[in-house]
Formats: structure tokens, C-alpha cells, sequence
């Protein structure tokens, strides 16, 4: 009489452990190319300008950061003067927490710059939104108003630059500002008055 259960044996307990590697690996690759798919890198749309930029009006500059997911993003917009060290006008980061809309954890305006006509130049920022698209993924719009001034930021480029954990390096765009307009001269005053 034969008496042997079928499957108890190391042959079966040798395949349930191949069975159960081979469903956690599969699980495995499975939650990786999710998470990869699941990934959208950025882009900055074109940075929207004036046709001119003329000495002492008002200059608004626009773009788009889209198409991203996650959405943790960072955004630093930069200012590089004629001979000058180039500035951080604004840095914006977005955090993924969900329970509120992104954040502004920082926005650094570049105020009170003055030159010989006693203008003041500043940069100001509306707070940037960002927003969940029906396709999953994020976007921030965002607006940057200045004066320009022609003896400061003729010549002048404004760069704008995103870190997003799906790019290995930086992704930037830059506008050059040409501004129109005269320098102004500022006359010394005579110690001696005119008779």
C-alpha cells in the first residue's frame, strides 16, 4: 500500500519558495514602472515680455512651469547685470503636501536699487499658484513686474531656473532685457551760485 501525500515533500516546499519570489519580483517591477510612469518631467513655456522695455515704465514678465509631477518643484529666477554678480530675485519652493495649495516657502524681492536718476528699480512677484491639471500632472504660473532702468538693466538677462527631481540638471530659460531710453546725467551742484 502506498501512503505519501503529494506536495509535502522538499521538491514542493523548493517551489512554493521559487513561486513566491517570482510574485514579489514581479510586484516589485511592477511598483517601479508605476512609480516611473507616475514621474513627468517640466517645462517652462516661453517668458512673455513687452515689445519694449522702456526707461521708467513698468514691465511685466510671464511664464509657465507645466507638465510636472510629482509636484515638489523648485523655481529661482535670476537677474545677471551688465558686469554685475548675478542675483536671486525669487526662489519658490512647492511642497507635495496636499492639504494645502503650494506654498511659497520663500520669495526674496530685490528692492531699493537706485542710480543716478534716483529711481528706484524693484522687482515684484505675484504669488505663484500651482495647480493639478486633468492629466494628473502640475503647473505654476507666474507673473514678475519691474521698472526698468537703462543705465541698470540694458544689457541685462533674467534667467529662470527649475530643479525637479525627474531632471538631472536644471532646466533654464533666459530673456535679455534691451531697454529704451536716455541715461539720465545727473549735474554736480556748483559751490559757487551763477550771479
Amino acid at each position: 500500500e502506498t501512503t505519501g501525500t503529494a506536495g509535502n515533500g522538499p521538491g514542493a516546499v523548493i517551489g512554493g519558495v521559487v513561486g513566491l519570489l517570482v510574485i514579489v519580483l514581479l510586484a516589485v517591477a511592477a511598483f517601479g514602472f508605476w512609480k516611473k510612469w507616475n514621474q513627468a518631467p517640466p517645462k517652462i513655456t516661453e517668458i512673455h515680455k513687452p515689445a519694449r522695455f522702456i526707461h521708467g515704465q513698468r514691465a511685466d514678465l510671464s511664464w509657465e512651469v507645466t507638465g510636472f509631477k510629482p509636484k515638489e518643484i523648485e523655481i529661482v529666477v535670476l537677474l545677471t547685470r551688465k558686469r554685475k554678480e548675478q542675483l536671486k530675485l525669487f526662489v519658490w519652493n512647492f511642497t507635495k503636501d496636499e492639504n494645502v495649495s503650494c506654498q511659497i516657502e520663500e520669495g526674496v524681492p530685490i528692492v531699493d536699487i537706485k542710480d543716478g536718476c534716483e529711481r528706484v528699480n524693484s522687482f515684484t512677484a505675484e504669488p505663484p499658484r500651482c495647480v493639478q491639471l486633468e492629466n494628473g500632472t502640475f503647473s505654476v504660473k507666474c507673473l514678475i513686474g519691474f521698472c526698468p532702468d537703462v543705465s541698470e538693466d540694458d544689457g541685462a538677462q533674467m534667467t529662470v531656473k527649475v530643479n525637479h527631481k525627474t531632471l538631472k540638471t536644471s532646466l533654464e530659460k533666459s530673456v535679455n532685457f534691451e531697454v529704451e531710453g536716455k541715461n539720465c546725467i545727473v549735474q554736480p551742484l556748483s559751490p559757487h551760485p551763477r550771479p
